[in-house]
């Protein structure tokens, strides 16, 4: 209220604002649990009677490392406990079961090349016994000379497993050769016409010889066009291919074969190479040399030749005019 300072008898009033409440800081009033709300209440500094509250979060568990309280076993889980600090609640979780553990194994029925097995093993947790199939084992076998191949008579091998005894293949060992002793310089001579009537797929060696061994090497079947010559000094064996530069022979393979008690041992060699017999063949004294090549010779060199085609020709020529005079006979 303001008062007239002239009559001092008018009066004039004006509102003042409510001051409003001003509370304090909030005191818990309820506490928090792990699974309920609290509250918390602030008090207004004026008028001490107006106030004000709020909740309090639930706190929620605070649990500590899990202690195992339960074993787990082969087949069963087991179970592991952890406990809140605040208020005692526990809570679980499982522990896989462990399954079971097979180290030792017995055979109580052997495999064989055909047959499967058995064997069995006890767990070395809990005793519990298995039975288990062992694989078949398979035949394994290597080739065995029956009958030795001569010049005259073929060969017979068996490819017989070593466990069972059964034969899984047969093979006839061509008839055998004997390489020559002399080196063959006529080259486009007719195989016919050299020391050799016939030309085998298998040639013998004597390694206790100290001359050379040729075998000849032909164009068209027919033609003699390169030898192999094996030497044998001192027990070290060289194998080496005599061609003119005419004459190429590409991708040939070289193999050489040793019987030895009953059993034919068969490796690929390289040309120009030294091997010491007794380290590839053993107490061998014979070895059987066998080979695959193809050669090709030059344009140039062909017209000394005549090629099997030519030889057949001739041969038709020959066989259709006796044909022809039989018929005008």
């Amino acid at each position: 209220t303001a008062t007239c300072t002239r009559c001092n008898t008018e009066k004039k009033t004006r509102e003042i604002a409510a001051l409003g409440h001003s509370f304090g800081e909030y005191k818990v009033t309820k506490a928090a649990t792990c699974t309920e709300k609290g509250e918390e209440t602030a008090t207004c500094t004026r008028c001490n009677t107006e106030k004000k509250t709020r909740e309090i979060a639930a706190l929620g568990h605070a649990y500590g490392e899990y202690v195992e309280t339960k074993a787990p076993t082969c087949t069963e889980k087991g179970v592991k406990t952890a406990t809140c600090s605040r208020c005692g609640e526990t809570t679980t979780q499982d522990i896989p079961a462990l399954g079971h553990s097979y180290s030792k194994y017995e055979v109580i029925k052997a495999a064989t090349c055909t047959e499967k097995g058995q064997q069995t093993a006890a767990c070395d947790r809990c005793g519990e016994t298995k039975v288990s199939d062992v694989p078949a084992l398979g035949h394994s076998g290597r080739w065995i000379t029956v009958t030795e191949p001569t010049a005259t008579e073929n060969g017979y091998k068996e490819f017989k497993c070593t466990r069972c005894g059964k034969v899984l293949d047969t093979q006839i060992i061509p008839k055998i050769g004997e390489a020559g002793s002399k080196k063959i310089n006529n080259l486009g001579v007719k195989l016919a016409e050299t020391e050799f009537e016939t030309l085998p797929s298998i040639w013998m060696i004597d390694l206790s010889q100290t001359e050379p061994v040729c075998v000849p090497l032909l164009f068209a079947d027919t033609y003699v066009v390169g030898q192999l010559v094996v030497e044998v000094h001192d027990g070290i064996m060289t194998v080496k291919v005599e061609l003119p530069e005419s004459v190429k022979v590409e991708e040939i393979k070289l193999k050489l074969s040793a019987t030895v008690e009953g059993l034919l041992d068969e490796k690929e060699y390289e040309f120009d190479t030294e091997y010491r017999i007794a380290d590839e063949f053993g107490e061998a004294d014979t070895l059987y040399l066998c080979f695959d090549g193809v050669a090709e010779i030059e344009e140039t060199m062909l017209s000394s030749f005549r090629t099997l085609e030519d030889v057949l020709s001739e041969y038709q020529e020959a066989l259709d005019a006796m044909t022809n005079t039989l018929l005008k006979e």
